[in-house]
């Protein structure tokens, strides 16, 4: 009875082990195949489209009734983060009704947006003139700093410790 019970304790904390932390995205229906790039050249085909864009934040201002996040866009890797090795594919603006804390919410932080293309929204970037295409979120996935990796990492083994 005791082995049963050590066996079945054993496998629930493999299992747990195996279990995820974080609920994915919900990308049915969402556009991978525009980026901002293409999307600030050519609003009309993907106005209202709901779209999953990733990059990392370069600017965060909370303002009356929203949080404006401006992201530099990256491809999405195979687990929906930025995959940060690629060259950068324009900007975009994330439009977040209500607050969003600014220190998390930081320049330099990894981000995954899923959203609709709502409009451009013409902005300075330096002296230049830049359009942003400017995305209503549903969902937003602000990336640890340890998640940044590019491919998952597996370990395999157990690990014992002896104290005295």
């Amino acid at each position: 009875m005791i082995v049963r019970m050590m066996i079945l304790a054993g496998l629930a904390l493999v299992l747990a082990g195996c279990a995820s932390s974080k609920p994915s995205l919900d990308s049915k229906d969402a556009r991978r195949d525009v980026s901002p790039e293409t999307v600030s050249q050519n609003l009309e085909t993907v106005v209202d489209d709901r779209v999953m864009w990733a990059g990392v934040i370069v600017d965060a201002t909370n303002l009356q009734s929203h949080t404006q996040l401006e992201v530099l866009s990256y491809p999405l890797n195979r687990q929906s983060r930025p995959d940060l090795s690629a060259k950068p594919t324009g900007r975009f603006l994330v439009r977040h009704d209500g607050y969003l804390e600014t220190l998390d919410y930081a320049p330099g932080r990894s981000v995954t947006v899923v959203g609709r293309v709502e409009r451009l929204a013409t902005q300075k970037i330096g002296d230049a003139e830049y359009a942003f295409p400017v995305l209503m979120d549903e969902q937003l996935r602000l990336w640890r700093e340890t998640d940044q990796q590019s491919e998952p990492r597996v370990n395999f083994g157990f690990g014992f410790i002896f104290r005295n």
